[in-house]
């Protein structure tokens, strides 16, 4: 009991004499600003909707395991459906890094995963860099735009509904995208030059409804 008591005595006075605000000032100086890292496995009946929000089109849990968050967009060409971090743009055009498991689902849609700082990765007046998986083309694309320009550079990938693990990588010199760990692209061009978020969205390609599929993401500031 009196061992309990001295114990307890000494905590609360080391307690009192470190006094920090947050624990984050426990290991790091105030000087040193925190990165932002977040990661989301698509699991429930529903998104979390304090991190994100479907701007356009619709979404919903697949009800299967390890089935994720499906988005689907509608029966008429070019439609979009999408789900954005919230407007919260963390992270650096030129320094960050996204990891994402997921598919396209079906024919006749276009898939694209990875950063934006607006839902349609595919316009060029907004920066974005993503994985783009497009059913009627023959290979995967890393596709990029600068607010002005955009391009796609093709993989060796080939176009499929296969589950698949990809990184994205943002630096000062390039865009880099991997395939389950293995380097497949890297891009020079039409660079992102805005803060942005974490986007996965779906365009409809002909005029049947179309889907992608999405159960893990995790982006981080390099």
């Amino acid at each position: 009991r009196n061992a309990n008591i001295i114990y307890l005595e000494a905590y609360n006075k080391l307690a009192t004499e470190t006094d920090f605000p947050s624990v984050y000032e426990l290991f790091n100086p105030l000087t040193t600003v925190a990165k932002s890292h977040f990661w989301e496995w698509f699991s429930g009946n529903n998104i979390d909707t304090t991190r994100w929000t479907v701007p356009t089109g619709s979404g919903a849990m697949v009800d299967a395991i390890d089935g994720g968050y499906r988005i689907t967009s509608g029966a008429t060409i070019y439609n979009i459906s999408a789900i954005t971090f919230n407007d919260k743009r963390h992270y650096s055009p030129t320094s960050c890094e996204m990891i994402l498991t997921c598919k396209a689902d079906n024919s006749e849609s276009s898939m694209n995963g990875g950063f934006g700082n607006n839902y349609n990765q595919r316009n060029i007046s907004y920066s974005s860099v993503s994985v783009d998986i497009t059913t009627t083309s023959t290979y995967t694309e890393l596709s990029s735009y600068n607010e002005t320009e955009g391009s796609g550079v093709s993989s060796d990938i080939a176009v499929n509904s296969d589950w698949h693990n990809y990184k994205i990588t943002c630096t000062s010199d390039n865009l880099l995208l991997y395939d389950n760990g293995v380097l497949k692209v890297t891009k020079t061009t039409y660079r992102p030059i805005s803060a942005m978020q974490p986007v996965f969205s779906n365009l409809t390609t002909a005029s049947n409804t179309c889907s992608s599929d999405i159960r893990y993401i995790e982006a981080y500031n390099t």
